[in-house]
């Protein structure tokens, strides 16, 4: 591969933040002048833009994470929410590669295994981005937060072969694949670290983050100090500091912790108008309360599951519920507040390997709701104004 020496680097740079977390704070004259420059502008790896040139946005994509964990390490497993590995049947599955003649047994051992859950092949996603490209697509939001195989150059080179903006998040994957050291890490410090990568840039080329998150919000009801807890307020601060949007990674259930985040962020000043509300899914149509309370608080939420392969036991990725319910929302008002998206996080849901790829909300998604009813405005403001608005600095 001729990115192979680059990959290396960025799999080096990786055990480097696993096992540190430098931060320092960015003056507050500092801030302002980058947030003077660039309100109503959407930062990119490659710089702003103006918000009008965006196009069609995909608002929760991944191009290049790696969520697969070590096997013998076991901490890391329970940490992450799934069950430590062990024994010669547990190896067997995690190392499965997957190919197209092999798809569904590996789909449904999918979170055991290590080859799928890794997006590192450059010429891939060039591939796989252009078929958006083609489909009439323009900007896409990499969500992959640090800890995940984030990787900067890679995406601005990326964006320089496919023709997209593309814009780059910041803050930290969930418990399994944060540092060492970011327990203790106080909220400023945290909050310093994302206002940096927007405001200062990262890495030696000192490419930007436009986006915070996606932030998990997982341990709060049950774990009021938890790490989720810190990284929430620090994003809400974060968001404050420097006008970017805060999307969350987050699954509705009974609301209860959604209410919970919510008021958290909004404890912290942050503007509930420009946080995401992500992973909002083919259950939808059981928590039309939940969904309703939160849009009357201002958030958006973002239908981000379209096209991921459907299990009976996993009703939240049932696409038609999904679709359905957005077609539903945008009926009752609040097409100003909904994004559509499908969360391209394995290599199970590339074209390449048999999955819908990135273009699937377009190909698919968007007809549909045309035949049942929503119309081209609609459409146009969830996937072109929406993000626009959203992705912008704020003044």
């Amino acid at each position: 591969m001729i990115f192979q020496p680059l990959r290396l680097a960025s799999l080096c740079a990786l055990a480097l933040v696993l096992f540190s977390l430098p931060t320092f704070a960015v003056d507050d004259e500092r801030v302002a002048q980058f947030r003077a420059a660039n309100q109503g502008k959407i930062i990119t790896v490659l710089g702003p833009i103006d918000a009008e040139s965006a196009g069609i946005t995909l608002p929760h994509e991944h191009f290049f994470l790696d969520l697969s964990l070590p096997f013998d390490d076991p901490d890391r497993w329970v940490r992450a929410g799934r069950r430590a590995p062990g024994g010669a049947e547990d190896r067997s599955v995690y190392d499965l590669e997957l190919k197209l003649d092999n798809w569904a047994e590996v789909y449904r051992v999918l979170w055991r295994t290590k080859d799928p859950l890794v997006l590192d092949d450059f010429d891939l996603a060039v591939e796989e981005a252009g078929a958006f490209k083609a489909a009439g697509g323009a900007t896409v939001i990499d969500v992959t937060s640090k800890g995940l195989g984030r990787d900067p150059e890679r995406l601005a080179l990326l964006a320089r072969r496919s023709g997209l903006h593309i814009v780059m998040g910041t803050g930290w994957y969930r418990e399994g694949w944060r540092p060492i050291d970011f327990n203790g890490m106080n909220v400023d410090e945290l909050a310093d670290d994302m206002v940096a990568e927007i405001v200062e840039g990262t890495g030696p080329d000192k490419i930007h983050a436009g986006v915070i998150g996606e932030i998990p919000a997982m341990d709060l009801a049950t774990e009021p100090d938890s790490n989720d807890v810190k990284q929430l307020r620090a994003a809400a601060r974060a968001s404050v500091k420097t006008g970017a949007a805060l999307t969350l990674h987050q699954w509705v259930g009974d609301g209860e912790r959604l209410m919970k985040t919510l008021d958290i962020l909004e404890a912290e000043g942050a503007d509930l108008g420009r946080v995401i509300v992500g992973h909002v899914g083919g259950d939808a149509p059981d928590q039309l309360d939940i969904l309703a309370a939160a849009l009357a608080r201002g958030v958006t939420l973002e239908f981000d599951l379209l096209g991921v392969a459907f299990l009976l036991a996993e009703k939240v990725s049932d696409t038609r519920g999904a679709a359905d319910t957005v077609a539903a929302l945008v009926k009752q008002g609040y097409s100003d507040q909904l994004l559509l998206s499908q969360d391209v996080c394995t290599k199970t849901q590339l074209k390449a390997y048999g999955g819908n790829g990135y273009d699937y909300v377009l190909t698919e998604v968007v007809p549909y709701l045309k035949g049942i009813g929503v119309t081209d405005e609609d459409v146009e403001k969830l996937l072109v104004a929406n993000p626009a608005r959203l992705f912008s600095i704020a003044p």
